[in-house]
């Protein structure tokens, strides 16, 4: 009994090595996509005039990254997040905290610097940097932007394109 229990078990075994071979070693169809035709209603009335041209209303917000998307004030060159504890190791031994109320001037860029947040002006567009924020400059003259949000902190790194 034990010998057919063997040759049992050698033999599923064996079935199940061939199967497992022969299924990694299938040529594989490349998945494709059909095209298809759908009809829909038209989202706007044709006779209507949409008028798509941009507009000269000023740009406001309240974004932590608003230096990033002021490429011709200044260029971020780095970044970190993560724990208070981990970003603030990220921070430059030279860095000096620009103390509030401060202003700066990047190009045609203005930052207003109060205790807990900043206000970036460009023309009509006014930016605003949420609070927990704080300003350092360092031995390089880079601008280091450090803000907390709950647990989390975020060190971003500048340098202007004067």
């Amino acid at each position: 009994m034990a010998r057919y229990f063997a040759i049992a078990t050698v033999l599923v075994v064996g079935l199940v090595a061939i199967a497992g071979f022969w299924w990694l070693h299938q040529p594989r169809k490349a998945l494709t996509i059909a095209s298809v035709d759908t009809t829909m209603a038209p989202r706007n009335d044709p006779g209507q005039n949409i008028d798509y041209a941009p507009t000269n209303r000023p740009f406001i917000a309240t974004v932590p990254w608003a230096l990033s998307a002021l490429p011709e004030c200044l260029q971020q060159t780095m970044s970190a997040r993560g724990s208070k504890t981990y970003v603030e190791t990220k921070l430059p031994i030279d860095a000096e905290l620009i103390q509030p109320p401060a202003t700066l001037y990047y190009a045609d860029c203005t930052i207003e610097i109060n205790a807990t947040s900043a206000l970036v002006k460009r023309g009509p567009d006014r930016l605003t940097i949420p609070p927990k924020v704080r300003f350092y400059r360092d031995a390089r003259n880079q601008l280091l932007v450090f803000r907390e949000a709950g647990q989390t902190a975020e060190l971003r790194v500048y340098v202007g394109t004067r």
